[in-house]
């Protein structure tokens, strides 16, 4: 009998919110298929008939969770009360600064599976396509902020080296606090970071065109262009 749809995917995702938890808990390389159906309430014969290995459920599992916290970012910038200190940009600052806050389970993951960069080349590449999407995201409100161009021109025009910096220094920053506060929450007071860094890009400190900016590339900002990539990294 063939299962439904709407069971086979429920499943999937059991399973995938399990690999997380394992993740987290044993990290990459100690955690095994019996710990995932441990922790998921399955044989191990259910995670075969799902996935293909290890590796297979974890980057699936990392993809699930980076996508989920690539669209609540996205739905809080697009969709928070203006609350009259500009456009997008403020509040994907603030959004950024209090990633690890507001979506801790991501950071976690972020956190296992960049220590398994070096033994993995499919999770380094997937990660640098993250980090990418979240670069090139930064660029498009740097831009929209700045009044360099309008939309349809920013599709096609070369990034300009600040922007390109600024976006990256952005990612960093919310990575940075995002890693801090999961490692030590009451260390960080991410809301006065947003505000911090709000501050820093109004008044200009962040970026300056008149600094002697090497050249820039287009993969500075938007990373692979891999067919198979999808929005979130992986």
């Amino acid at each position: 009998m063939t299962e439904r749809p709407e069971l086979t995917d429920l499943r999937r995702e059991q399973v995938k919110r399990a690999a997380l938890e394992c993740l987290v808990e044993y990290g990459f390389a100690s955690l095994s298929v019996k710990d995932i159906a441990r922790h998921a309430g399955v044989s191990t014969g259910i995670l075969y008939h799902y996935f293909v290995n290890k590796n297979d459920i974890l980057l699936q599992a990392l993809a699930m969770a980076f996508r989920e916290a690539d669209a609540a970012l996205r739905d809080q910038v697009e969709n928070a009360p203006n609350t009259g200190s500009g456009g997008r940009l403020p509040r994907y600052l603030r959004a950024a600064a209090t990633m690890g806050r507001d979506h801790r389970e991501a950071t976690q993951a972020l956190l296992a599976a960049l220590g398994h960069t070096g033994a993995s080349d499919e999770v380094r590449h997937r990660l640098a396509r993250l980090f990418a999407d979240f670069r090139g995201y930064a660029h498009d409100l740097l831009l929209e902020d700045a009044g360099e161009v309008s939309v349809p021109a920013r599709e096609s025009m070369q990034s300009q080296a600040p922007t390109e910096v600024a976006a990256a220094l952005i990612v960093a920053m919310g990575i940075g606090l995002a890693c801090q506060w999961a490692v030590d929450p009451e260390a960080v007071n991410a809301d006065a970071a947003a505000r911090a860094f709000q501050r820093l890009w109004r008044t200009g400190g962040a970026v300056s065109a008149e600094w002697d900016w090497p050249a820039a590339t287009e993969r500075c900002v938007r990373g692979s262009t891999d067919e198979d990539d999808s929005r979130g990294g992986l």
